[in-house]
């Protein structure tokens, strides 16, 4: 896909985003190299707009060349796993292909990735970008909006219910080594 499919891409996903889905069938490749494109955007954009952040970050000479090779790397690595791990959940669901999934994961992240940098639009940008990935998902794998929500609590709940329960063990534990040593701090 050239430079301007890819720009059709993110207008097509702001405005019509189930037209989107349904258009732009992109191979694993085309889904991986847009998603790049959003994480250069994103870094540029950032950075420009945000510089003293950006050097207390990385403190270098070529720090926006290293922000976002980072970003790039850190956000592909995320992408693929965290679209296998949604998958796994498509999977129980009835749907099929990896390779759905992940574009649809990729596509909703478009209006994060180009508008998320900016002052209190964050949060709603991510709203936004969830909203598109449930309709991203029922669309490729024909769901119902319900399901595809159901679908992404889930997937969603299960992290946070491990990341509570370690929280809380790592709480008591501490709370109990504390309580040991206060002990014997006493004699």
């Amino acid at each position: 896909m050239e430079i301007s499919g890819y720009l059709e891409l993110a207008k097509k996903t702001l405005l019509s985003p189930t037209e989107a889905f349904k258009k732009y069938k992109l191979e694993v490749g085309e889904s991986l190299m847009y998603y790049t494109i959003l994480l250069v955007i994103n870094s540029i954009l950032a950075a420009l707009f945000f510089p003293k952040i950006l050097m207390m970050i990385m403190p270098l000479k070529y720090s926006l060349g290293l922000l976002i090779m980072a970003r790039i790397i850190t956000g592909i690595i995320g992408i693929l796993v965290g679209s296998a791990w949604l998958h796994l959940f498509v999977m129980l669901f009835g749907g099929k292909g990896y390779a759905k999934t992940l574009r649809a994961n990729i596509i909703s992240t478009t209006p994060m990735l180009l508008l998320g940098w900016i002052p209190y639009l964050g949060i709603i940008t991510w709203v936004w970008s969830f909203i598109l990935l449930v309709i991203g998902l029922s669309v490729v794998h024909k769901f119902s909006t319900g399901r595809s929500f159901i679908v992404l609590l889930i997937s969603g709940l299960i992290p946070l219910i491990i990341v509570v329960v370690l929280a809380l063990l790592a709480f008591s534990s501490v709370s109990e080594m504390i309580s040991v040593l206060s002990s014997y701090s006493g004699t």
